[in-house]
């Protein structure tokens, strides 16, 4: 769970990362460096239930850190404000997407990961935005300072949706969920996280572009972070890196509570009484199947015992017949003869 308690100060998340001193690092005193981020960012970045940044782009920097022998503070707020201290020198670093726009205004250091944007919309609509050009006449909540909000900036004044401007993702959400956005925009995974903690059901999320998400500084500051950048290419292909990846995107197992126990109990009583009631079901058809089969045998001793007499007494009719003096014969109503006695085939011959 996120951190978004209203009387929380935007700008006060703190948080060192302990330094470990890279093996060819000076015997200086550490630099220390501030990372400002977005404190409702999941699962990039956020503050969690107890105030303690999070999230992929933190643990970079603490892995980043470790091996290039500095120390980073953390300072998470809202998006809008974090930028703007960025801006105004009180941050060095910060993660944003690229764009032809930020890049004149920000040096790009090293992609860490990459962004998807998407459009949440509800299910059943008769047509879906694919492109940010295709948002006119709807109602587009976004985040206030984001990299979809400077694209809807930038696009002609009579092509503009209507904007509704949001402190963070989860706010889109909600704006969606009431009616009062036709589309949430932004981040694809963070829009789903919210969706899901929201309850949020019934809705489409499109995929519309990726960007390469950078860690930045300030224009013209790149060559003094060249030993990140180098620290970067030492750790991107370890395993500290890849379990920093998998730790920070894939979601954790959730501690089973009472109303899990409640649920499985529940579950294994089903289980049971459906089991009772097939072995009873079963016993039943197997009951009746061997009624049946009792019955069957029955009615073929029965069969076989008709034909034997049946066969017994037409060979003693036709013995008492053969016996006699006269010739017997019978004939169809066409005068055609069908069976005659020995004797009268003799007299016939």
């Amino acid at each position: 769970m996120l951190s978004l308690a209203a009387s929380a100060p935007a700008w006060l998340a703190f948080a060192a990362a302990r330094p470990t001193e890279a093996p060819s690092a000076p015997a200086s005193p550490q630099p220390r460096l501030i990372y400002a981020g977005d404190m409702a960012f999941p699962p990039y970045e956020y503050l969690d239930a107890e105030g303690q940044p999070q999230g992929l782009n933190v643990e970079m920097l603490r892995l980043l850190s470790r091996h290039a022998g500095v120390s980073v503070m953390f300072r998470l707020g809202r998006w809008n404000e974090v930028i703007g201290a960025f801006e105004r020198g009180q941050a060095d670093l910060m993660s944003l997407a690229h764009s032809e726009w930020r890049e004149q205004r920000y040096d790009f250091l090293v992609q860490t990961w990459t962004l998807h944007r998407s459009f949440l919309m509800r299910a059943g609509r008769e047509r879906y935005p694919k492109s940010v050009e295709e948002l006119k006449g709807e109602i587009v909540a976004c985040e206030e300072r984001g990299q979809l909000h400077e694209a809807l900036q930038r696009l002609p004044l009579a092509q503009r949706p209507m904007i509704k401007l949001v402190a963070n993702h989860l706010e889109a959400c909600r704006l969606l969920q009431h009616g009062e956005a036709t589309v949430a925009a932004g981040s694809g995974l963070t829009l789903r996280h919210f969706a899901k903690e929201l309850g949020l059901r019934d809705v489409v999320d499109v995929s519309v572009a990726s960007y390469p998400y950078y860690l930045v500084v300030r224009k013209g500051r790149a060559p003094q972070f060249d030993y990140l950048k180098h620290a970067f290419e030492r750790v991107r292909e370890t395993n500290e890196y890849h379990a920093v990846v998998e730790r920070s995107l894939m979601p954790p197992d959730r501690p089973r509570g009472l109303l899990d126990e409640r649920y499985f109990a529940g579950v294994a009583l089903a289980l049971v009484a459906i089991a009772g009631g097939s072995l009873a079901w079963n016993r039943t058809l197997r009951q009746k199947v061997q009624h049946r089969t009792r019955e069957l045998d029955g009615t073929l001793r029965q069969k076989d015992r008709l034909t034997s007499a049946l066969v017994e007494t037409e060979a003693r009719f036709r013995g008492m017949i053969d016996g006699l003096s006269l010739g017997v014969s019978s004939t169809r109503r066409t005068g055609r003869c069908c069976s005659r006695t020995r004797r009268l085939w003799r007299r016939s011959a």
